[in-house]
């Protein structure tokens, strides 16, 4: 019991940390969006200062070619940064999952054959909610900083407290 709820405990950490994570870069994309477009801006505005001032076009032809450098260094940027994001995703979703399956590693050891996968979250906040797992969850927190470990793992405040300990009856 005690590794699942330990394995529970670092999952929530690393979906939290991958989803901030992953807010993170996708605003470096939105930013990098808005200088590419803030870019294209600017050359199209050139280009009609261009064809506008006819043959005396040098000036603006510097200016144009150093914006297209930067557009095109833009639009690298963004690949690199969207191909971070895809991957982010990625590994948030894994995390996810490998959370969802201890869950259901936990709620199975609690529960056993009365398991109800339906109920897996009610079943949950069961076990989450019960006054020695709340202070072992703790201990494991104690100094993190992390969002998972200040969130007290999505329990119902007013849920009744009960003594017990989380390794009775259950071999680690």
């Amino acid at each position: 019991m005690k590794n699942l709820l330990e394995s529970y405990s670092k999952g929530q950490q690393d979906c939290s940390r991958q989803e901030e994570e992953c807010k993170f870069i996708n605003l470096k994309v939105e930013d990098q969006e808005s200088l590419i477009s803030h870019f294209r801006k600017k050359i199209d505005d050139l280009q009609r200062k261009f064809y506008k001032n006819g043959r005396d076009n040098s000036k603006y032809k510097n200016e144009m070619e150093q914006l297209k450098r930067e557009l095109r260094d833009g639009y690298s940027e963004y690949t690199k940064l969207e191909n971070m994001y895809k991957d982010c995703i990625f590994k948030h979703i894994h995390s996810t999952r490998q959370l969802e399956l201890v869950k259901v590693n936990l709620v199975k050891s609690v529960f056993g054959a009365s398991f109800n996968l339906e109920l897996l979250e009610e079943q949950l906040l069961l076990i989450l909610s019960q006054y020695s797992v709340k202070q072992y969850l703790e201990r494991i927190c104690s100094g993190e900083q992390s969002s998972a470990c200040r969130n007290d793992f999505g329990q119902d405040p007013d849920a009744e407290q009960q003594q017990q300990d989380p390794d009775a009856g259950q071999e680690s």
